[in-house]
């Protein structure tokens, strides 16, 4: 992949570009992880599609310099500046998004449904609102918690610790939500990408009609054995968008970006975009 940075507005969005095919994929990573979670695609994708893989705020090399929360607006803004950087004009494209970065490609259907063709979601985030979640990015009084407990969090060690003895909390859960605190770095980093991708906040029902009205197809990619985010999330999904879906699982967790699971996704970049033939 080449590396790039787009400057916007007072910030520095890095980004990785590839391949040189007809058709156009953006990527966006999950919590904790940069554009190059979807290296592994690279190879066999680059003769059919450009792909354009973005760090989102305060991952990877991106410098994110805004007062403000990131919004799907700024999203969409950025890859316009993307794609009049490259010189690349596609009057449709498609968006991969896996975890977090799932929640970013349900808004932008929402914003621009005219230009997606396809949608891949891998464990995506955003098809269900976790309470925990809400309460400290969209609850004044609760993210004011949020921000004592990244600054002296030994009552949530101690609650997190409780709550696994006594089965509230699976173990998956548990040891990512104890890695993310672990030191003060890395809950400093949680509480800031928390709070700025607050507004990315899908309409499920709105997101929903549009991929019928426009005859977007998405495919879903979970790990059977994710404990974090359960595949009967996309099961909810797909109801009554049947025929503009699938739901594909493969025998893993919660990571699926992986070189390993090539040849099982593959085939779902190579068939038809016409929802009869899924």
């Amino acid at each position: 992949m080449e590396s790039f940075n787009l400057t916007y507005r007072s910030s520095t969005i890095y980004y990785q570009k590839a391949g040189q095919g007809g058709k156009l994929l953006f990527c966006f990573h999950g919590y904790d992880e940069s554009s190059a979670s979807f290296d592994f695609l690279e190879e066999a994708l680059r003769d059919s599609y450009i792909l354009i893989s973005i760090d989102l705020p305060f991952h990877g090399k991106t410098v994110w310099n805004e007062k403000t929360r990131f919004r799907p607006e700024d999203l969409l803004q950025i890859i316009e500046g993307i794609l009049k950087e490259q010189h690349v004009k596609h009057p449709k494209i498609q968006l991969a998004g896996y975890s977090m970065g799932g929640r970013l490609a349900l808004s932008l259907i929402e914003l621009i449904p005219e230009r997606i063709e396809k949608v891949f979601l891998f464990s995506p985030d955003g098809l269900v609102m976790n309470a925990w979640y809400w309460l400290a990015t969209h609850n004044y009084l609760g993210n004011r918690l949020f921000k004592y407990t990244m600054h002296k969090p030994t009552w949530f060690f101690g609650t997190m610790n409780l709550m696994r003895r006594i089965g509230l909390a699976n173990r998956s859960i548990h040891k990512f939500a104890s890695s993310s605190i672990e030191n003060p770095e890395e809950r400093e980093l949680l509480y800031k990408r928390w709070t700025c991708m607050s507004p990315c906040r899908p309409n499920l029902k709105k997101i929903k009609s549009l991929i019928i009205e426009h005859e977007i197809f998405v495919e879903l990619i979970y790990g059977r054995f994710d404990r974090i985010i359960l595949y009967s999330r996309g099961e909810a999904f797909r109801e009554g968008i049947e025929s503009n879906s699938r739901l594909k699982l493969l025998d893993e967790g919660h990571q699926l970006l992986k070189a390993k699971w090539l040849n099982s996704i593959l085939p779902l970049f190579d068939r038809s975009l016409n929802p009869s033939n899924h």
